[in-house]
């Protein structure tokens, strides 16, 4: 007997919409042209023998997909959104999290054996880095406004310094250095004024005459003084590092770190006082000397003098930004600034010595300050002792200023009131810095104490 063909148990049970269905295959190109099969592949068989291009043309088939997996990519798509838009920024500032931003990929990278990628490239977009990092130096391009302003200051600047500054007439001169005196020496002693009036005389004296119908034609021409042009003179000397420093220059530098601090440029300011002082030390000025050495008592005071206008201004600059001055207390060995009897022609150039006594003796308390309440602790007693220690030499330097320094007596003093005025600030400035610690300790303490009870808003 013939065996019954077997037939496929599953051809009855599936249905024929839901039978898997073959692929339709599209002929290429060229075989579509000739109207022969096409064996698909990329190249088919045909155009591998004539050796021609294959392609094939564009489909865009409908597939089938079940529902719940659309709207598992459509959750995965909504939760990647969610996630990236709240991690490059904080609630608080929005500043992000990272100092370096970096463009994530949107294909995946095949990493070859060794863990480097083999398609990596330099052709991507610049790395931001943060510029809050100390560290990092940030690149100015020439083509930023700010590259512009720097250099348009520098050329001017440097125009102004090398080009030829006509002096002025010798009235608005003389007005000039009058008041530069009466401004700088009612709080420090930098200059000799006979010397600095003797030298302003022997300039214009000394002018030759094709030289009077210049400063004729400026006064008439220009109504202002240019103190642009003279202050970038002034800064040339910045640039002269000689072995020896001189008188000049060491006034020179006291002045323009005056000015620095007057434009609110503290830095410059503490860095040109410092360079003064140390310039100070390989002149000697910080130890006395003697008559035999120096039979000048005006030359010689007028060095005890500058010695201690340099001393309190690097203390009173140092104090300013929390450091330590150049010259340790111990290693000054000046005197301190005392009457002299001075020749009628010099009587102008020496104040009462007893504003610049209280001036140096408030400079050094206030570098006591800054290592004893401000710096490490040394075992010399807790932060309330040294602070009390800080205010007990204040009040002891109070009583010891003289009757004409006190405060009610600016009027009949002898010293101007700006001098006056600059030691209360001073003595107000040194009380800050020593009391400032404890009232933060005090703060802390209040602030902790009613937290719990009253709330943010209860202080």
């Amino acid at each position: 007997m013939a065996r019954p063909r077997s037939q496929p148990k599953q051809a009855t049970s599936v249905p024929p919409r839901l039978r898997p269905t073959r692929p339709k295959l599209s002929a290429c190109h060229a075989c579509h042209s000739r109207k022969v099969k096409c064996s698909g592949g990329d190249p088919c068989s045909n155009c591998r023998k004539r050796t021609t291009k294959c392609s094939y043309p564009t489909s865009n088939r409908l597939i089938r997909v079940p529902e719940s997996y659309l709207k598992d990519i459509l959750r995965q798509n909504t939760s990647s959104q969610s996630s990236g838009s709240s991690s490059p920024q904080s609630p608080s500032n929005g500043k992000a999290d990272s100092s370096v931003t970096v463009v994530p990929s949107t294909a995946p990278h095949n990493l070859a054996s060794d863990g480097i990628d083999p398609h990596i490239s330099l052709d991507v977009e610049s790395l931001f880095i943060d510029v809050d990092l100390p560290y990092m130096p940030v690149p100015v391009n020439e083509a930023m406004d700010t590259a512009f302003a720097t250099r348009f200051r520098q050329v001017i600047i440097m125009n102004l310094a090398e080009a030829t500054c006509p002096w002025p007439s010798p009235p608005k001169a003389r007005l000039l250095i009058e008041v530069a005196l009466r401004v700088v020496s009612g709080c420090f002693h930098i200059v000799r004024k006979s010397c600095v009036l003797d030298a302003v005389e022997m300039s214009h004296s000394t002018s030759s005459s094709n030289q009077i119908p210049t400063w004729k034609e400026y006064s008439v021409k220009y109504h202002d003084f240019p103190g642009l042009h003279y202050f970038a003179k002034a800064t040339k000397i910045l640039n002269y590092l000689g072995e020896r420093p001189t008188m000049d220059l060491l006034e020179t530098r006291l002045i323009l770190s005056l000015y620095s601090l007057a434009v609110n440029r503290q830095y410059a300011a503490y860095t040109l006082v410092g360079s003064s002082v140390r310039m100070a030390i390989i002149m000697g000025l910080h130890i006395s000397i003697t008559p035999d050495q120096l039979d000048d008592a005006a030359v010689r005071e007028h060095r005890t003098r500058l010695w201690w206008t340099a001393h309190v201004m690097d203390c009173l600059f140092s104090s300013r930004l929390g450091h330590r001055p150049t010259v340790h207390e111990d290693d000054i060995k000046a005197s301190l600034p005392r009457e002299i009897e001075a020749a009628e022609a010099t009587s102008a150039d020496f104040s009462d010595a007893s504003y610049f006594t209280a001036n140096a003796k408030l400079s050094v308390i206030m570098t006591r300050i800054i290592c004893s309440v401000y710096g490490s602790p040394t075992g010399s007693g807790n932060l309330s002792e040294r602070v009390k220690q800080a205010l007990d030499d204040l009040s002891l330097w109070t009583r010891d200023l003289p009757p004409e320094l006190h405060s009610e007596n600016t009027t009949t003093s002898k010293r101007c009131n700006l001098g006056l005025v600059y030691l209360r600030l001073t003595l107000n400035q040194a009380v800050i810095l020593s009391t400032r610690p404890i009232l933060l300790y005090g703060l802390r303490n209040i602030w902790t104490t009613a937290k719990p009870s009253t709330g943010p808003h209860g202080v």
